[in-house]
């Protein structure tokens, strides 16, 4: 997985364009933009040159792009727990 932090994403439009934009990269299997944190987490193979012209390609700038570890126990409680909450 790859957080990507990114700036200029004021609003959910700015959200749905940077998703809709990620999930069309051929390899990411999961997308997740949280305007709140200004960042995106990804799963899936694609290069970080692919993800940050994808990006910026719709007129935001990427900040960084960190490599995130995904153990067996974070499936369940890590980082896309945050994400999708059981109701």
């Amino acid at each position: 997985m790859k957080r990507i932090k990114i700036e200029g994403m004021m609003c959910d439009h700015c959200v749905n364009a940077v998703s809709k934009a990620l999930k069309g990269i051929e390899g990411i299997s999961e997308v997740n933009v949280r305007l709140e944190d200004k960042e995106a987490v990804v799963q899936g193979k694609a290069s970080e040159e692919i993800l940050k012209e994808t990006i910026e390609k719709e007129g935001y700038t990427v900040l960084s792009i960190e490599d995130i570890e995904e153990s067996g126990d974070d499936k369940k409680s890590g980082i896309f727990s945050k994400f999708f909450k059981k109701k």
